[in-house]
């Protein structure tokens, strides 16, 4: 064998020390994945703070999370910061049955309702009107989301559609429909890229559609059953809301990447509908026992 380049083996290495040096060291060992989070679940709001079927759970820009009172007709927020709950839209006429929310970057708010088939606009100083409607072509108008340049996504259940709405557009964009993998779509949130995740309720799985308008199943009927909502956290994971009858309401924690990471169990009355997911970690979720036997929000607190 040849010699050891004493230049680079100026300790007389053997030609084995030589081969390992010129492959580099050996890679290091998978990392052990971390262990599981221990979760505390908990009551945190009931009927006696003001709760009237709650739905629409939606985390501001400014960290509160909105609460649609399906049965009131109003609109409640909850300031995490001092976990307190207080109406800040009052019912008013149209608005009888307010189903999911969502915040703009003006601070205007926009709320759906299922008893007349709209969206509505609410200004900061309260002003109020129909934004979108049946006149332009809604059907049964749910899940909402705003893009920074004031763009309005609905996902409409009844027209089986994810419609965008463009400021001062004539008519929207069809983004996705029965032959782009929409079903029912019932919950949606905008990713900070631009990608918008829909939950199908009834047919379950999670439809995604990107920034560029490719529409793909992020998760499937098989991994999601009956995922009412979904939150997307401050650090872009995504939370949502299952009412599984096989394994109880349960919170599901999903990477962008389409890995599961952990699901927690919420033994809250009925069904689980909305999930917030909060700045400092937590994650809220709404449940509704028909016929009005119970209104509750639960909190899940990482120990």
């Amino acid at each position: 064998p040849p010699e050891p380049d004493a230049a680079r083996c100026p300790d007389a290495c053997t030609p084995v020390d030589a081969a390992v040096d010129a492959a580099g060291p050996p890679p290091e060992p998978d990392a052990a994945p971390p262990p599981p989070r221990v979760w505390a679940v908990r009551r945190l709001f009931t009927a006696d703070d003001g709760l009237a079927a709650p739905d629409g759970l939606h985390r501001m820009a400014d960290g509160r999370v909105l609460v649609a009172n399906q049965v009131t007709g109003d609109v409640q927020v909850i300031d995490p910061a001092t976990d307190t709950v207080s109406t800040l839209i009052p019912a008013f006429p149209g608005l009888r049955k307010p189903e999911e929310t969502a915040d703009g970057p003006g601070g205007e708010i926009y709320v759906s309702d299922n008893a007349s088939f709209s969206v509505y606009r609410i200004a900061p100083d309260g002003t109020h009107g129909v934004a979108v409607g049946p006149a332009n072509g809604l059907v049964e108008p749910k899940g909402l989301a705003v893009g920074p340049e004031g763009t309005l996504y609905v996902a409409d259940e009844g027209a089986r559609r994810v419609l965008a709405f463009a400021p001062g557009a004539e008519a929207p964009v069809v983004l996705a429909d029965p032959a782009r993998g929409a079903s029912s779509p019932e919950s949606l949130q905008r990713a900070a890229d631009g990608t918008l995740y829909v939950t199908d309720d009834h047919a379950g799985g999670v439809l995604r559609i990107a920034s560029d308008g490719a529409v793909d199943a992020f998760l499937t009927a098989d991994e999601v059953r009956w995922a009412d909502a979904v939150s997307i956290a401050p650090d872009g994971d995504l939370w949502f809301s299952e009412a599984n009858p096989d394994t109880g309401p349960r919170l599901l924690h999903y990477t962008p990447a389409g890995h599961l990471v952990e699901t927690i169990a919420v033994p809250g009355p009925g069904r689980m509908l909305g999930v917030a997911a909060l700045a400092d970690g937590r994650v809220l979720s709404a449940f509704y026992q028909a016929p009005y036997v119970a209104s509750e929000i639960w909190v899940a607190e990482p120990r």
